[in-house]
């Protein structure tokens, strides 16, 4: 007897991987609004596909795969709305990358993951590109006075913990007694990388709007004094 497959493909998976294909295409292609709105419609494919597939008891991606797939679609939704051209192409450049790793994952030992363990064989490795790639862009745009790379590996640090989710799952179930990875652990870790991430983020917002304030409450300090006392 043979596994359940999703016609020639393994799951349900490739209607939402071909949402995502989808988006990254008219994304380089069409106008921002176009983008935005498929980059919607692959995050509404990524969330239905759980319950569809339940419902018509078909064979699914694991949530480990779906997680980080909605968390940066999220994160993709807050583009700017006018980008230079050579940064609206910059996916056409990853692509070719991204395809071999994949090809590279999907094939041989690598496989058998994919089809009957987590489905996630390459998605550490991918979080470890992601993490090193952002904390590079931080370093060189920090020396040139620019924040905005620290601020983009601070955004990144949750889908960064949720591409890692497995392992880390994993290594948490024997402190918490549990034998293996199993929903509870990983829904408890999930949450935790969630909710960690999240108040890292908060908290260098808050410390930066104080730090603003503060900033321009000297200002107008320094404005209201007068020109001759300097009172």
């Amino acid at each position: 007897m043979g596994s359940p497959t999703f016609g020639p493909f393994a799951t349900t998976g490739i209607v939402v991987w071909a949402g995502w294909l989808l988006a990254a295409v008219v994304h380089v292609l069409a106008p921002a609004w176009w983008g935005r709105g498929a980059i919607g419609l692959a995050l509404l494919l990524t969330g239905a596909v759980v319950p569809v597939a339940a419902l018509f008891e078909l064979p699914r991606p694991y949530l480990f795969v779906l997680l980080p797939q909605a968390a940066l679609g999220l994160l993709a939704l807050a583009i700017p709305t006018h980008m230079m051209r050579r940064h609206r192409l910059m996916p056409l450049a990853i692509a070719p990358a991204a395809a071999l790793i994949a090809v590279g994952g999907l094939t041989g030992k690598s496989a058998w993951f994919y089809r009957f363990s987590y489905g996630a064989a390459i998605l550490p490795e991918t979080g470890a590109v992601l993490l090193l790639t952002a904390m590079l862009a931080a370093a060189v745009l920090s020396l040139r006075g620019d924040v905005r790379g620290l601020w983009a590996l601070l955004v990144l640090l949750t889908p960064v913990g949720l591409l890692a989710l497995y392992p880390l799952a994993e290594n948490i179930a024997p402190v918490v007694g549990a034998g293996y990875a199993d929903f509870r652990v990983a829904t408890g870790t999930a949450a935790a990388i969630v909710i960690l991430g999240g108040m890292t983020l908060a908290a260098a917002i808050a410390i930066r709007t104080r730090s603003s304030a503060t900033a321009i409450a000297a200002a107008v300090a320094v404005h209201e004094r007068c020109p001759t006392c300097g009172k």
